[in-house]
C-alpha cells in the first residue's frame, strides 16, 4: 500500500530486537502468570515454571483446575481429513510431564488427567472465601510434537501457545473442563496478566503476543522477557529464519516477521491499513503492539492477543484475506471475548464480516459481491446435501457444517443486515458493543442486542437458532 508507506519506519532484524517498558502486571481481580520457559531445539522440549496467582471465585473450593493443553497432543488434536496436512512428517505426540506443584499454603495432592487428559485438579488444604488470592508455582516439562499446529515444531519453526498451565474459567459453581474439540477454537479465554521470560538459542528470533521489556544475550542463549497486560493468552513463534519489519501507526507497534516475502514492505503497510480501518470502525487497537508472522501451520491462520498467525504457503490472494481475518481478531477475540466453544458464530461472523467491511470501505465492490456470493455457493451446496442449519453452531455438534455455519452463513446474516441498514450503522454498533464489553466474556445477547437496535430481535433469533433457506 505505497500511499501509507511513507508513515512506516521499515526495519530489518536487527531493528526488531528493541526494548520497550514494562508495562504494570497488576490488573485488579485478574489472573497474573509469572512464567520462565526455556526451549531445547536439539529435543524439541521446553521446561516451564508458572507461578500463578489467582483470586478464588467461590467460598470454600477444594480444589481448582487448570488445563495442560499440550496434553491434547497425544489424542487427536485435528480432524480426520486435516492428519496430512497438520502432520507432514507422520503423526507425533507431545506431552506436559508436572515436575511439581507449590503454593502459598500447603499442597495435599494434585492430579492430572482424572476427567480428561489435559486437566491437572489441585486439592487444597485450607478453606477459603471468595475473593481470597492463592498463588501455585508448578514446573513441567513439555515435549514438543512435531505439527503444524498451536503447540509444535516444524522446519526450524517452534510454534508455543498454551504451552503453561492455564487456569480454567469457572461458570455456575463449577470449573469449566470442555473438552479439546478437533476443530474450531476449543477455549473460553478470560483476560491475563503475563509477565514471561523465553529463553531461546542466540540464534533464533521470536514474534510474541508483546514487544520484549528485555533482552539478555547469555553466551549462546538469549532471554526475552515480554509483558503483557488484560491478554487472553500468551503465545510465541521462534525460528532462526524469521526477518522483521516494524512500523507505528499512532501508539501502535505493528511488526511483520517473515522468511521470504519479496514485497514485505507492501504486506506491513497492507497490515496498517487493516489496522487503521478497523480502528477507525470498531475503536482502538486493545494492546500497544500487534505482530503478524508467516510460519508453517496447518490452517490458513490463527489468532492470538497481540499476534497472529499465518501459513507461509498460501497464496498471495490468500495470504491477504486471512491477514485481514485474522486483524480482525484483535477486536472479536482480543478486545471483547466470547465463549468460543458454545457460541464460535460470535468471533467468527464478525472477523469475517470484517473482511467484506474492508474491501467496503476501500470500494472493492466487486470483491464484496465476489465473498458473498462464494459463501452463498459453498453454504448452499452444503444445505442442498445435509439440510440447512442454524448459524449457531456449537462445538459439540461436530465438525459437519461447522465451517458453512460458523463462516459462511455467519458472513450472510451480518452482511444482510448491513444491506438492510446501512454497514456505516452496523460498524457503529459493533464499536459500542467492543467499547462495552471490553477485556469480558460477551455473552451472545450483548451483541444481539447491539446489532438488534438497528433492526429487530427476531432478525438474528431467525438466522441464529432456526433452518434459513438462502434462495
Amino acid at each position: 500500500m505505497p500511499a501509507l508507506l511513507f508513515a512506516c519506519i521499515l526495519l530489518e532484524l536487527c531493528a526488531c530486537a528493541k526494548i520497550v517498558p514494562a508495562e504494570d502486571t497488576t490488573s485488579e481481580n485478574t489472573t497474573v502468570y509469572e512464567i520462565a520457559a526455556e526451549l531445547f531445539p536439539e529435543t524439541h522440549s521446553l521446561n516451564v515454571t508458572a507461578t500463578i496467582r489467582y483470586t478464588l471465585p467461590q467460598d470454600e473450593l477444594a480444589a481448582v483446575k487448570l488445563r495442560l493443553y499440550a496434553n491434547a497432543y497425544q489424542g487427536t488434536p485435528v480432524a480426520a481429513g486435516k492428519y496430512s496436512a497438520a502432520y507432514p512428517n507422520g503423526v507425533d505426540h507431545g506431552g506436559c510431564e508436572i515436575l511439581s506443584v507449590e503454593g502459598s499454603e500447603e499442597i495435599p495432592s494434585y492430579e492430572v488427567g482424572a476427567e480428561d487428559p489435559t486437566v491437572l485438579t489441585i486439592r487444597l488444604a485450607e478453606k477459603h472465601k471468595k475473593g481470597d488470592e492463592i498463588s501455585l508455582t508448578i514446573r513441567a516439562a513439555v515435549t514438543l510434537a512435531n505439527t503444524k499446529h498451536r503447540l509444535g515444531y516444524t522446519n526450524g519453526y517452534y510454534v508455543l501457545s498454551d504451552f503453561y498451565p492455564v487456569m480454567c474459567p469457572y461458570e455456575d459453581g463449577k470449573f469449566r473442563t470442555d473438552p479439546y474439540y478437533p476443530y474450531g477454537d476449543p477455549f473460553l479465554r478470560e483476560t491475563s496478566d503475563f509477565d514471561v521470560t523465553l529463553t531461546l538459542p542466540i540464534t533464533m528470533e521470536s514474534a510474541a503476543s508483546a514487544l520484549p521489556t528485555e533482552v539478555r544475550d547469555e553466551g549462546l542463549k538469549v532471554v526475552r522477557r515480554y509483558v503483557a497486560v488484560k491478554t487472553r493468552e500468551f503465545a510465541c513463534v521462534a525460528s532462526p529464519r524469521l526477518l522483521c519489519k516494524e512500523c507505528r501507526s499512532g501508539d501502535l507497534t505493528l511488526r511483520y516477521y517473515y522468511e521470504k516475502d519479496n514485497k514485505s514492505a507492501d504486506t506491513l503497510g497492507y497490515i496498517e491499513e487493516a489496522v487503521r480501518t478497523f480502528e477507525d470502525a470498531f475503536g482502538e487497537h486493545p494492546y500497544p503492539s500487534f505482530s503478524i508472522v508467516l510460519a508453517p501451520f496447518f490452517e490458513a491462520g490463527m489468532e492470538f492477543s497481540g499476534l497472529a498467525l499465518i501459513n507461509n504457503a498460501l497464496s498471495a490472494t490468500e495470504r491477504k484475506k486471512t491477514i485481514l481475518h485474522e486483524t480482525a481478531h484483535e477486536w472479536w477475540h482480543g478486545k471483547v471475548g466470547s465463549d468460543e466453544i458454545s457460541h464460535p458464530w460470535q468471533d467468527e461472523a464478525l472477523a469475517e464480516y470484517s473482511v467484506w467491511y474492508y474491501h467496503k470501505v476501500h470500494q472493492a465492490d466487486g470483491y464484496c459481491r465476489r465473498l458473498v456470493n462464494d459463501a452463498l455457493d459453498d453454504y448452499t451446496t452444503y444445505a442442498a446435501l445435509k439440510g440447512d442449519a442454524a448459524v449457531s453452531h456449537p462445538l459439540s455438534l461436530g465438525e459437519e457444517g461447522y465451517v458453512e455455519t460458523t463462516y459462511r452463513k455467519g458472513l450472510l446474516m451480518m452482511t444482510s443486515l448491513a444491506e438492510i441498514v446501512g454497514a456505516d450503522k452496523v460498524a457503529r454498533a459493533l464499536k459500542q458493543y467492543a467499547d462495552d464489553y471490553r477485556d469480558t466474556i460477551a455473552p451472545p445477547k450483548a451483541l444481539i442486542d447491539a446489532l438488534s437496535k438497528l433492526s429487530e430481535e427476531n432478525y438474528f433469533h431467525t438466522w441464529l437458532y432456526t433452518p434459513l433457506p438462502l434462495g
